[in-house]
């Protein structure tokens, strides 16, 4: 029984579809993806995750980390801050 719920609950691997230059080509060669990347960033990455408030506090934080976590991915694809790209 756990080895069944531990197999439904794995994170499969992705296959990486999109290549470095390809972000870069987007969000830097073409000036509405730069302007849609300043925004990505300022909505959701260049802010505080943390949010009080209990159980809905921790609900918002989650939210806020999964958002941040989508252009943290964006960014370490297009080798603008150090990381794993592939985590």
């Amino acid at each position: 029984m756990a080895e069944a719920r531990a197999a439904a609950t794995a994170v499969k691997a992705v296959p990486v579809l999109a290549t470095p230059e390809d972000y870069a080509a987007t969000f830097e060669g073409f000036k509405p993806g730069t302007k849609v990347l300043q925004d990505l960033c300022a909505r959701f990455h260049d802010r505080n995750t943390y949010s009080p408030g209990g159980v809905e506090g921790q609900r918002e934080t989650e939210r806020r980390a999964a958002q941040k976590e989508v252009v943290t991915w964006i960014l370490r694809r297009m080798g603008k801050i150090k990381g794993d790209e592939n985590a």
